[in-house]
């Protein structure tokens, strides 16, 4: 499991996730990634997976993960960040890097509704990534 704080609840998260680690503390076959940076990396094969939630990096993002995963960077053929500021579903390719838009599952609080994010489809995704070639496979968590 692999902690990415969001803007909206960023101690509650760290702490679900602090919880988690303790839980899970003698399972060899769950590890909790509860440290609290912005970014996270991690490598699959020839890909290169960044973790943010995207609120802060703006178009920065584009060029985050050559700098700061360089050696990873150079590893790999394949390179995608996954993020779920947005709440929407898109996909983005510019400098070699795939940003992935991932949906939301949280209700429609009053800001959402004040804001006009009230018509946001409440899903998830899950990504089924090939050790060599990438994504092969996109499932919708619909609610």
């Amino acid at each position: 499991m692999i902690l990415v704080q969001g803007n909206h609840a960023t101690y509650t998260e760290f702490f679900a996730a602090c919880v988690l680690s303790a839980w899970y503390r003698e399972n060899e076959h769950v590890i909790v990634d509860n440290k609290p940076t912005m970014r996270k990396y991690r490598r699959f094969g020839a890909n290169l997976l960044g973790f943010t939630h995207g609120n802060e990096e703006k178009d920065r993002i584009y060029g985050l993960m050559q700098f700061e995963a360089a050696e990873d960077w150079g590893k790999t053929k394949t390179r995608e960040w996954l993020i779920g500021h947005y709440h929407s579903e898109g996909t983005i390719e510019k400098n070699g890097v795939i940003v992935r838009r991932i949906p939301s599952l949280s209700g429609t609080d009053a800001w959402h509704m004040k804001s006009g994010f009230s018509m946001s489809r409440k899903r998830s995704m899950a990504f089924i990534y090939d050790k060599e070639n990438g994504l092969v496979e996109t499932h919708y968590i619909n609610m």
